[in-house]
């Protein structure tokens, strides 16, 4: 695979997706997703909640940190984790996404008071969506009630301590860096909405709910075969709440995009730079 200005176009073996819980229940309900090339093939090597991971690796008690020390661990992975990365242009005056950043615990000291000084700045008090998910079609602005919590704590506790430490690069945002992991925003409702015409509902504990989890699986294995061991492809299809799926949506889609069209992840232009850009 050739290499590009801008970008470390190697040829990588590993992509992860996060999906991404808040609350007391985040290690629960937070899925991670691993997806490497094993003799040739690719594999879904992992799908386990963090909570699962905690008692099979060496990571923090804090559950702040746990999700960051667990990704550390993914070196040259390509990492796409169901959170927003940034808000819309005009809520703050920073003049990078960086320079944000850094500033980020001393200006928003909580959750609350990050939708807050959002909705202060939106005028009119309009909820705003960023240019990337109205090109997306996510379900939510990165400060909706339902979602805000989820934006605040992927920032303040896993894009900042990343940016801050050097370990990974932050797409589009910084370069994708040698040997550390590389963190991009995605989003499985967005990726599967332009695959069905009409998303089949999957979130829940009934059978028609397992049914359509598993035409969503096998979809995405007619588009792009990942092999799948019985036991994970069980967790995938069992788990209620639709998370180890979605996580697993989220490695499966990097992972084809990073074969078929690599130059989709060449750093993009403002506004993406400064607000996100959902991969």
């Amino acid at each position: 695979m050739p290499k590009q200005a801008g970008l470390n176009l190697i040829e990588r073996t590993h992509f992860v997706g996060v999906d991404f819980a808040t609350g007391k229940a985040m290690a629960g309900n937070t899925w991670v997703s691993s997806i490497a090339r094993v003799n040739g093939v690719w594999t879904l090597v992992e799908a386990s909640s963090l909570k699962s991971l905690m008692t099979q690796k060496s990571l923090s008690a804090n559950p702040t940190l746990k999700l960051f020390e667990c990704l550390l661990q993914h070196r040259d992975a390509l990492i796409g984790i169901d959170a927003s990365f940034g808000i819309p242009q005009g809520l703050h005056d920073y003049p990078t996404w960086q320079a944000w950043i850094e500033a980020f615990p001393h200006v928003y000291p909580n959750a609350d008071a990050f939708r807050l000084a959002c909705q202060e700045a939106s005028p009119q008090g309009k909820e705003l969506k960023r240019k990337t998910d109205i090109e997306a079609k996510t379900p939510f602005s990165p400060y909706n009630l339902r979602h805000y919590k989820q934006t605040f704590h992927v920032l303040h506790d896993v894009l900042r301590p990343f940016l801050m430490s050097q370990k990974g690069g932050v797409l589009p945002f910084t370069p994708i860096q040698l040997n550390k992991p590389c963190l991009v925003e995605a989003c499985p409702a967005s990726i599967l909405k332009t695959l069905f015409e009409k998303v089949p509902s999957y979130k829940g504990k009934e059978a028609s709910h397992a049914d359509a989890k598993r035409l969503i699986l096998e979809t995405l294995q007619a588009l792009f075969a990942v092999e799948l061991s019985s036991t994970l492809k069980d967790s995938l299809l069992t788990q209620a709440g639709g998370d180890a799926l979605d996580s697993f949506i989220v490695a499966w889609y990097l992972c084809r995009a990073w074969q078929e069209t690599p130059d989709a992840f060449v750093p993009k232009d403002l506004p993406y730079r400064l607000e996100g850009f959902v991969y």
